[in-house]
């Protein structure tokens, strides 16, 4: 099950997630093209405040979508702003049932227990020759900031990135239609705002959290490491992958 703190924060969510909704709109744009129907049943996991389905809706004239989250919140801000018509509501990790044209995960799938196995399942829920797409960030991201965890002795709270080769192993009898990855830098005043935007965005894990002295020493370190801006960086990857006819 995925692992972060986003029901406590949905509501903030859009308005501090630019990067995570810029990836959204791209990824849709080049995964709609590989689909050869103007009619899907498609899933969106991690489905957030809805920005897969808004997106999508506007670019598909007969679209079913069963967004997917674990975060009730998340879920109910999704509802509000997509409606009832084509859309279903599963407060889940991933779909129950099968039969997808095409399956979509932004920026969600980093925070899977087991991302390997729900890659895997993902398939199986495919049509035949059906389209998975995600972007997500990948091992590389927030470079320095790793090192000043690292610094203060806590590289075991730094969270884990996925990797991209396990990430491929797990898709290695799918069709790779593309595979791609952008590093994505956001500029900050501090190392203090770099902290209040990931906690304002939900990710934030609540079972790693370090002490208050040693966060300020973190903080004090993450500054020194840059002359005025902070600069943090995404590494996203993103993939569209197609289910092999059996």
């Amino acid at each position: 099950m995925p692992r972060s703190n986003f029901s406590q924060k949905a509501n903030d969510y859009d308005s501090q997630a630019s990067v995570q909704l810029k990836a959204a709109e791209s990824l849709i744009d080049q995964a709609l093209p590989f689909l050869n129907s103007t009619s899907i049943k498609a899933a969106d996991l991690g489905c957030g405040t809805g920005a897969i389905g808004k997106i999508t809706k506007e670019k598909i004239a007969d679209l079913t979508l069963n967004n997917c989250d674990i975060s009730e919140a998340m879920l109910q801000i999704a509802q509000e702003s997509l409606g009832n018509d084509n859309f279903t509501y599963s407060n889940s990790s991933i779909p129950d049932d099968s039969g997808y044209d095409l399956i979509t995960s932004n920026f969600a799938l980093q925070w899977y227990d087991d991302l390997n196995t729900t890659l895997e399942s993902c398939i199986q829920k495919l049509n035949s020759n059906g389209i998975l797409a995600i972007s997500l960030p990948i091992e590389g991201s927030f470079t320095l900031l790793r090192s000043a965890f690292k610094h203060v002795d806590a590289e075991d709270s730094f969270f884990k990135f996925p990797h991209l080769d396990s990430i491929k192993f797990s898709l290695s009898n799918c069709e790779i239609l593309l595979e791609e990855i952008i590093d994505e830098d956001i500029e900050f005043n501090g190392s203090f705002e770099v902290f209040k935007n990931l906690h304002t965005i939900g990710a934030n894990q609540k079972d790693k959290k370090l002490p208050a002295y040693k966060l300020r020493k973190l903080i004090r370190y993450h500054d020194e490491l840059f002359d005025g801006k902070i600069i943090v960086t995404y590494k996203i990857l993103k993939m569209i992958v197609k289910r092999v006819s059996q």
